[in-house]
């Protein structure tokens, strides 16, 4: 591991005040985080006490895609082909797959970090 990135995920350790830390929703005047840091500092716990930032202005108005592709462009892809209303091109999906053999009636659920 490089200098600098063990540096960058081992921040809150240093000193040797932490060994682990603790992500709390942003609040006015972080009355969250001091609540929080409060019972730590109390029970005698190495936990970093920080403050996640919520949901920015400009995440709530960009589109990321404005200009989205309508299918994958491949041939014979069944997500395209068949209109699914599904992007084949998504990650970590979860799906179903069932038995078509009479009376069988299992199902199998399963989930892939690949495209459908």
């Amino acid at each position: 591991m490089t200098h600098w990135k063990k540096r960058k995920e081992d921040w809150y350790m240093a000193g040797g005040d932490c060994e682990t830390m603790l992500f709390v929703d942003a609040t006015s005047e972080s009355v969250v985080k001091k609540r929080v840091e409060t019972v730590v500092k109390r029970n005698g716990m190495k936990v970093k006490v920080v403050e996640r930032a919520g949901t920015t202005m400009k995440q709530m108005l960009q589109k990321s895609d404005p200009f989205p592709l309508t299918g994958c462009g491949r041939r014979m892809c069944v997500m395209c082909e068949n209109e699914m209303g599904v992007d084949c091109r998504t990650r970590g999906c979860v799906y179903e797959i069932e038995c078509k053999e009479e009376g069988c009636g299992k199902k199998y659920v399963g989930m892939t970090g690949r495209s459908v």
